[in-house]
């Protein structure tokens, strides 16, 4: 196993961004640490100093004090609302749309669209698919619709998620030195993907997220 000693910074830089664009945001330490034990040690020590405070409170504190204290009580207690009051309601919170719906409603609304435009728009406002819930930009297509001819991805990987284009960074230069090769341009084609979000971790998406997204 290689140490990290053994790394340049260069290389220490470019295994934590191999990790983070996997979707790693937890490291484990060598030896396996009982929190549990840690927590059932630490446990008398906090409370022994909650525990000597109330007790001093109960002695110090004297009667008449303690008989102030009930009228008090008391108009709390008359003053609390009624039995049959009704209860403040619940905070509804979004319920994400079953599959079959799902998919229902991106196609009407691809259906729907009469421009890549009005498609992008579409596609910006629509809230059924889970993959932009982490995804920081949506990836639409760029390039000239008129070309004829279309590059597809089948998912933005963490530069285009970044950068907010298709076919971003070490991809996009790997297809810019193919496209140089036989006559072409980026600018003078079109270039997409399968899912406009990128997956958590880089994973392929789903065949569900495929029709949905």
């Amino acid at each position: 196993m290689i140490a990290a000693q053994d790394l340049s910074p260069a290389e220490l830089a470019a295994l934590l961004h191999f990790h983070a664009d996997a979707g790693v945001d937890w490291l484990l330490e060598e030896a396996p640490v009982d929190r549990f034990a840690e927590f059932a040690a630490a446990r008398p020590a906090r409370s022994a100093p909650v525990e000597a405070a109330a007790t001093s409170a109960r002695q110090t504190e004297r009667p008449a004090d303690r008989g102030a204290d009930v009228p008090q009580r008391q108009g709390a207690t008359r003053s609390a609302p009624a039995r049959g009051a009704p209860a403040s309601p619940a905070v509804q919170q979004n319920v994400a749309m079953p599959d079959e719906q799902a998919v229902a409603a991106a196609r009407f609304a691809a259906e729907s669209a009469r421009s890549l435009a009005e498609l992008k728009t579409a596609l910006e406002g629509f809230s059924g698919c889970n993959l932009k819930n982490s995804a920081r930009n949506t990836i639409f297509t760029e390039g000239d619709a008129s070309s004829g001819i279309m590059v597809i991805g089948p998912m933005p990987d963490a530069d285009d998620d970044r950068e907010g284009l298709p076919f971003a960074g070490k991809t996009g230069l790997l297809l810019d030195r193919m496209l140089a090769a036989i006559g072409l341009e980026r600018s003078t084609i079109m270039l997409g993907n399968v899912v406009p979000w990128r997956p958590p971790g880089n994973r392929p998406p789903t065949q569900a997220e495929m029709d949905i997204c």
